[in-house]
């Protein structure tokens, strides 16, 4: 095909016959060139880059599955939220006929029996009562982020871009809550402001948490987290030092508790190696399908 001269004729009916080019047909195609034949032509050893390049925009907003599977499509809640996405559906799937467990083991929110039941655990476990889970952040590195965007998403101590996962491990390493796509210099309080974790809470629609600590009854759960994160009600932190023996037991108990989620963090990792190193995808919505894809 480099001896050959193409112009306005239809260049798919060229391809098509060059497709099936054999000896026997080489007479054959010159004939056909010739015939379209018209004034100038200019060479073309190859076929133009963009038959072969998807469409970037229309390959993303395209669906992976045809449109009656109506179920496996994104859609809006009753609250106007998007739910799933296509692929995130399929992976709940896939696992449920895998492993053989009910569907909603893979729900993205506890309800009131699973409330109770982190509640149970955490204080049998770890001696907290009313306590939902453990928060933090890790960081995904992004090997091929654009270098108009490097200084968005790089923080000084990882000298390098990363996307933001904020997420929320159980005793038994339930990653029930996740956010992800935050840029790498947000630090844990930016990306809790963006996240949807105390949305149900404010709308005064998350399932009830009632529990006694030293006489006191409480009515809403709360979160173990490190240092950094703000002085709520909902979130209990340690304490930076203290030589008191009662403040001291307890700093050992929290962070001992807390390493739920780092131990979370590091089983993610472990089972999906994709996560384990830097990401080299181009687009921030694939890596985010991706991720999401391996907490489910």
């Amino acid at each position: 095909m480099n001896n050959l001269y193409l112009n306005d004729y239809d260049f798919e009916d060229v391809m098509e016959l060059a497709s099936a080019y054999n000896p026997e047909r080489q007479l054959e195609m010159l004939d056909f060139i010739d015939a379209n034949e018209e004034e100038t032509y200019e060479p073309i050893p190859r076929a133009p880059r963009r038959y072969f390049q998807r469409d970037r925009q229309e390959g993303y907003s395209q669906e992976p599955i045809p449109s009656y599977f109506k179920y496996f499509h994104q859609r809006r809640d009753a609250t106007g939220l998007l739910g799933f996405t296509v692929y995130q559906k399929i992976t709940s799937a896939i696992r449920q006929l895998a492993y053989g467990v009910a569907p909603d083991i893979f729900d993205e929110k506890p309800n009131a029996s699973d409330v109770e039941r982190l509640t149970r655990k955490h204080e049998e476990i770890h001696g907290f009562s009313g306590m939902l889970g453990s928060l933090d952040c890790m960081h995904w590195a992004w090997k091929n982020c654009p270098v108009s965007w490097k200084g968005k998403y790089t923080r000084g101590d990882h000298g390098h871009p990363t996307i933001t996962l904020e997420a929320v491990a159980s005793y038994d390493l339930w990653i029930w809550h996740a956010y992800f796509g935050p840029a790498g210099s947000n630090n844990d309080i930016n990306v809790l402001n963006q996240s949807d974790l105390f949305k149900e809470l404010l709308e005064d629609r998350s399932p009830p948490c009632n529990y006694t600590v030293n006489g006191l009854s409480f009515t809403r759960g709360y979160y173990l987290a490190d240092g950094i994160y703000p002085n709520w009600s909902t979130l209990v932190k340690s304490f930076k030092s203290t030589i008191e023996p009662k403040l001291s037991k307890f700093k050992r108990y929290q962070e001992a508790s807390r390493k739920d989620i780092e131990r979370a963090f590091g089983v993610l990792q472990g089972r999906w190696a994709i996560i384990k190193h830097p990401a080299r995808q181009f687009y921030i919505e694939k890596i985010q399908s991706i991720m999401y894809t391996c907490v489910i």
